[in-house]
């Protein structure tokens, strides 16, 4: 019988520069009995670029299959929200406000073969993704206290458009997706 014992060895290394960025501002303004305004604006950045070296083989056994991913990638978010609300006397209060959001992914992984004199682009094992999102949304919201008993309503609205693609490259057919809709979600809580 033959019990042979196959070991595989996979080594990396890799290298990143990251830079992460995210600004915030934040507006409050308090009405004497007219109620109360708060809005956030957001900007936040996530960005990468970096090199994966990998040097994968079977112990004792040529060849060894060894690659580079060079990865790219830029994610980006722009949000801003408000909020009002309105004392309609001093057990109940009118709230209404909006929430939109955009959103932007670029992801660019390439593959490089190694050779003994040079990096060859294989197109098979690489890709390059962009994706993008819009979600606005409005509500509108109703609470009233009684004694120990507290009600509130609301509803909310949100609008979503997204799409997302796949570069072409020599040996992949690019593609896409994309999707538009709208969402209302009424809520009741009795505390």
């Amino acid at each position: 019988q033959n019990n042979a014992l196959r070991q595989y060895v996979s080594n990396s290394d890799s290298r990143y520069v990251w830079a992460n960025r995210n600004l915030n501002l934040n507006f409050q303004q308090k009405y004497k009995n007219k109620g109360e305004v708060n809005a956030d604006f957001n900007i936040i950045n996530y960005k990468a670029t970096g090199e994966q070296a990998f040097d994968n083989f079977e112990q004792n056994i040529q060849p060894h299959e060894q690659f580079d991913y060079q990865i790219a990638y830029d994610f980006l978010i722009y949000s801003l929200k408000g909020d009002y609300t309105l004392p309609l006397n001093n057990k109940s209060n009118l709230e209404l406000g909006f929430k939109s959001s955009i959103v932007t992914y670029d992801n660019d992984s390439r593959h490089l073969d190694q050779s003994a004199a040079s990096e060859i682009f294989n197109p098979a094992r690489s890709n390059h993704f962009l994706y993008d999102e819009n979600i606005n949304a409005g509500y509108l919201g109703y609470r009233k206290s009684l004694n120990r008993v507290s009600v509130q309503l609301g509803l909310r609205a949100e609008n979503t458009n997204f799409k997302g693609t796949l570069l072409p490259n020599p040996v992949v057919i690019g593609s896409s997706f994309d999707q538009h809709f709208i969402d209302f979600f009424p809520s009741a809580f009795i505390n």
